[in-house]
């Protein structure tokens, strides 16, 4: 007997060019998502190490960060609530269907709506919005092809890049290597 909600469990992307089971995951928050962006923007003085401190401190005060296999964009726009400057970047189907749209929604979030501050300059192609006290935008990239031929430059002056829960596949390996 077939059930109503069925059709629910279907993909609606599965058969859109350039979609890979790779990327599948990338439509949900994982459990390593949540505590990279706790320990990242919620300090824990008594227990936090110096190199993390010092993370935390670099994204407070407008880090330039990458963040590789974003997914939904939950970390890259915690970073950019928290202060920092973020190209969030996965595969072309998950930018257009979900970081471009969930970026569109989280627009003006926390900010002081202070029309002075402007986008990063680096930032500037990437559909970036202000969140908090930062920014952030998207990109599609492919790890298979190095990232000056995908980003035109900008990640050069990279502070940090981030990756959580983005490789599950040994194949997903040789593009990060």
């Amino acid at each position: 007997v077939k059930e109503e909600n069925d059709c629910a469990a279907v993909d609606p992307n599965f058969f859109d060019e350039g979609y890979t089971l790779a990327g599948k995951t990338g439509w949900q928050v994982w459990p390593g998502s949540r505590l990279l962006v706790e320990s990242l923007t919620f300090p824990q003085p008594s227990f936090d190490g110096e190199s993390l401190r010092e993370m935390q401190n670099l994204l407070k005060n407008g880090a330039r960060v990458l963040e590789l296999g974003a997914g939904v964009g939950m970390v890259g726009s915690s970073l950019a609530n928290y202060g920092a400057q973020v190209l969030m970047t996965d595969l072309s189907t998950l930018v257009d269907y979900s970081l471009v749209r969930n970026l569109e929604k989280n627009s003006g979030i926390n900010t002081n709506n202070d029309d002075e501050i402007k986008c990063p300059i680096w930032l500037e192609n990437f559909h970036a919005v202000p969140i908090g006290k930062g920014w952030a935008g998207a990109a599609a990239v492919d790890w298979t092809i190095p990232l000056h031929e995908q980003l035109m430059d900008s990640e050069q002056d990279i502070d940090l890049v981030v990756a959580s829960d983005c490789v599950w596949l040994i194949s997903m390996l040789d593009g990060l290597l």
